[in-house]
């Protein structure tokens, strides 16, 4: 229902008045959903410069200013804190936020133009895939506590966390892989090449031939297929859930 909501908001091209006197969010041509709270009634807005915490029930919002424009974004599976990159050639980071008040838990240096982000368990750490190595940082403190360098011709290699579980998907094969010692502790073989993960985890999605196949994470099985003729650029993988 939510993508149906923000579509016909979206073509009434609605702005949001915030609980602050004269402050208007930017309009959704200019201001995009980037995240969606799973338990409360909070939608993560990004614009240029500015990210934007609305609640729709109360009609308040929390206007953060950010510069430069994120690179990588993540919100926590418990929507307690939301995580972007952000920065320069020689400057990037990764800054944390509280999605109930905005404020700044923790800025981590990602040294990278577009990791991917992810949180384990309890928002305990913070995991960040880049081109070269994973990196997992403690989040109160934001140390770091391990990283891993990763195989050589990884650049297909697309990583998820589930629980304090991080799993590398490659090509023919799942490895799991656990947090925060970075220790392997077991791999599965699956044929093709991998895609995406569902945002839990628990689902992987390959491709074979002419179709992609949707996997079980943890058992390897292959629980359906999608023709690829039928797939589109922004298919909603976050929708497959178990």
């Amino acid at each position: 229902m939510k993508y149906i909501f923000f579509a016909l908001l979206s073509a009434l091209g609605v702005g949001y008045v915030s609980a602050q006197p004269n402050l208007l969010i930017q309009p959704m041509s200019l201001a995009q959903p980037v995240a969606f709270h799973p338990t409360q009634p909070k939608i993560l807005f990004n614009g240029a410069s500015t990210l934007v915490i609305w609640n729709w029930a109360t009609a308040e919002s929390i206007v953060i200013p950010h510069h430069p424009a994120m690179t990588s974004r993540a919100l926590s599976p418990d929507g307690r804190l939301f995580a972007f990159n952000s920065g320069n050639k020689d400057n990037y980071k990764v800054t944390i936020l509280d999605t109930d008040d905005g404020s700044v838990r923790s800025v981590i240096p990602s040294e990278s133009d577009m990791p991917g982000i992810h949180f384990s368990k309890n928002n305990a750490y913070l995991i960040l895939d880049k081109k070269d190595d994973i990196a997992v940082f403690a989040i109160e403190t934001a140390a770091k506590v391990g990283s891993l360098e990763k195989p050589q011709n990884s650049d297909k290699m697309t990583a998820a966390v589930m629980d304090d579980t991080l799993i590398l998907a490659g090509k023919d094969r799942l490895t799991f892989i656990s947090l925060p010692e970075l220790k392997k502790i077991r791999h599965l073989v699956v044929q093709g090449n991998a895609m995406n993960f569902s945002d839990d985890g628990r689902y992987a999605f390959y491709s074979e031939n002419d179709e992609t196949l949707v996997v079980n994470t943890w058992t390897g099985a292959v629980v359906g297929s999608i023709p690829q003729e039928s797939m589109w650029l922004d298919f909603p993988f976050s929708m497959l859930r178990r």
